[in-house]
């Protein structure tokens, strides 16, 4: 039988002291966690094993208590994909994801982000769809390569981040294991620990030991709080780990994503050569007296340029003012210094001239006017963006049906518009995700569709012997002589060409050919008809051109067609590391 021993009343109360001081001292940190405003890592476990071609193999248990919170799903990892070295810039560690699963193998669901403007990648661990709460453990295996560092000249070095510095959690406790090869021991290597916030170069939060002669193990000694990491250097002699350079493609293939580009651009060049290649006409070039017949100014400029130009509306303007079907005036706008030139249409009661007009034209003049008959060019912006998309599509459609242009390239040319701004779209998300390489190249892919869309229409041989005449027709403007001139005087050639003149853009010299003909005092005495309130002499033609020129392009539709070591490391320095959080 025991004897029992009475308790003096001083050790009674040292005793119940003693359980006082356990009770603070243990239920403390549970009293806090349960007051936590965000999860909190309890234990984070890694295992690296470091093998002969430097190659690491890392597994890491992180358990995560999130106690009752709400909205939680999971965890997030972020590591580094590439490191700034002083000694060779930007190294290239290729990681490659082994698994993500729980304690008992039950794999996670998990989305993997890479951001190339930072060079990391993310792993986003857990289902949006479901919430955790309490403690949840998650094992991250993982393979990373070209991480040890062989360039010294008098020892090679692992030099690593264990944890990362930006984890958004605090780790109540940080236990790694490193495993080297068996030829790489205590006693032949130098280990150094840095802890604390990124750059920092002492310890305060960890310890390591030699476990085994070839296995070291690192501990905190406390919670390492937010943005807080441990990172640990060992050097040893050289040779004993095998440098093995990243093949080229690994290191560089991102690179490889510029071939889409260089596919696009044959895929192109291929289509253009037998939809889009414009036929030419090897004949000597002659001076021909009048433009192509039965085509207006706008099928001419789109079969000569591939593309509907500003002036070859205001081109067409005048052509209407010399068949007699509208006057022009000029006017002017505003007050005192701030007057403005302008000019104002009035439509004629001609149609016998308008009958002679083709559908596109025809909606043009009747656009103009359709709220009545005069109408300067400065109140056109206002409405002239109704006509100009249908114009341009009676004129193509004219030109194809006519056998000008061939239907064919003129389908191309809608999927080259739409196939460029979808690539050049889709690159401007890839580059707010973070693939800038990946991104340009799609960027260069879509310019190189656009570019072939512009030049994508291909003109029939009809449409090419129509261009020979139109550079014919512009050499006899341009170098006209005076005999030549004086034989088409009687037809009043100025006002008859003036609009393939500015057609050409060469309006200023076709007015210094005609002077050069009629002479200055002949050619200011000519009156038209249609321009009401001076002589041709005095009619500003670029101020009208440049007038009738910003409501085209004004307009919403484009006027173009489809227009470490040794102590000098610090905490989160060396290859690993990154952060992580919770969601």
């Amino acid at each position: 039988m025991r004897k029992r021993i009475p308790l003096k009343q001083g050790s009674s109360r040292e005793v119940l002291m003693l359980l006082f001081l356990s009770f603070i001292f243990f239920a403390s940190p549970v009293f806090a966690r349960e007051n936590i405003a965000d999860c909190y890592i309890k234990s984070f476990d890694s295992e690296i094993t470091v093998n002969q071609d430097g190659s690491l193999l890392i597994t890491e248990k992180i358990v995560v208590d999130c106690g009752d919170l709400p909205n939680k799903h999971g965890i997030f990892r972020v590591l580094p994909t590439k490191i700034k070295v002083e000694e060779r810039g930007l190294v290239e560690m290729p990681i490659k994801l082994i698994s993500i699963e729980d304690q008992t193998g039950r794999k996670y669901k998990y989305s993997t982000e890479r951001n190339f403007l930072g060079n990391t990648i993310f792993w986003k661990i857990g289902d949006p769809e479901k919430t955790v709460t309490g403690e949840n453990v998650y094992i991250i295996q993982y393979q990373v390569k070209n991480t040890l560092r062989f360039w010294n000249k008098n020892f090679d070095e692992f030099y690593w981040n264990l944890t990362g510095n930006f984890w958004e959690m605090e780790m109540d406790q940080v236990r790694v294991k490193i495993i080297f090869p068996k030829e790489i021991n205590k006693e032949n290597s130098a280990v150094w620990l840095y802890s604390g916030a990124k750059g920092e170069r002492e310890n305060q939060f960890a310890d390591y030991t030699w476990t085994e002669a070839n296995i070291l193990e690192v501990k905190t000694n406390q919670t390492l709080p937010e943005k807080q990491g441990v990172t640990i250097s060992v050097s040893f002699p050289k040779g004993i780990l095998t440098y093995r350079p990243l093949p080229w493609w690994e290191k560089n293939w991102q690179y490889l994503f510029f071939l889409i580009p260089l596919a696009g651009l044959i895929f192109c060049f291929q289509l253009w050569q037998r939809y889009g290649k414009d036929l030419k006409i090897k004949k000597a070039r002659i001076a021909e007296y009048e433009p192509p017949q039965g085509l207006s100014i706008l099928e001419l400029g789109r079969l000569r340029d591939g593309y509907f130009k500003n002036n070859l509306f205001t081109a067409e303007i005048i052509y209407f003012a010399t068949k007699g079907i509208l006057t022009i005036r000029e006017v002017e706008n505003g007050k005192l210094s701030f007057k403005k030139k302008d000019y104002e249409l009035t439509r004629l009661k001609n149609k016998e001239a308008e009958k002679s007009l083709t559908s596109a034209e025809q909606k043009i003049v009747n656009n103009i006017f359709k709220t009545g008959s005069t109408k300067k060019i400065s109140e056109l912006k206002n409405n002239f963006h109704e006509v100009v998309s249908e114009v341009k599509k009676d004129v193509l459609s004219d030109l194809e049906k006519n056998g000008y242009l061939e239907i064919k390239g003129q389908e191309y040319q809608a999927v080259f518009a739409i196939t460029g701004v979808v690539l050049i779209l889709l690159a401007f998300w890839l580059l707010s995700e973070g693939w800038l390489l990946p991104a340009i190249a799609l960027i260069l892919t879509g310019v190189v569709f656009l570019i072939f869309m512009f030049i994508m229409p291909k003109i029939t041989e009809k449409g090419a012997e129509v261009n020979y005449q139109l550079d014919n027709f512009k050499l006899f403007m341009k170098t006209v002589d005076k005999e030549r001139a004086r034989f088409y005087e009687k037809e009043n050639i100025f006002e008859k060409f003036l609009p393939y003149a500015i057609f050409f853009g060469i309006t200023d010299l076709w007015i210094k050919r005609m002077k050069d003909i009629y002479g200055e005092e002949g050619l200011s005495n000519q009156l038209p008809v249609w321009y009401i309130g001076g002589n041709l002499d005095s009619f500003d033609f670029k101020s009208f051109d440049d007038s009738f020129s910003k409501v085209v392009s004004s307009v919403g539709d484009s006027t173009s067609s489809y227009s470490g070591s040794g102590g000098s490391g610090s905490s989160g320095g060396g290859g690993g590391g990154g952060g992580g959080g919770s969601w």
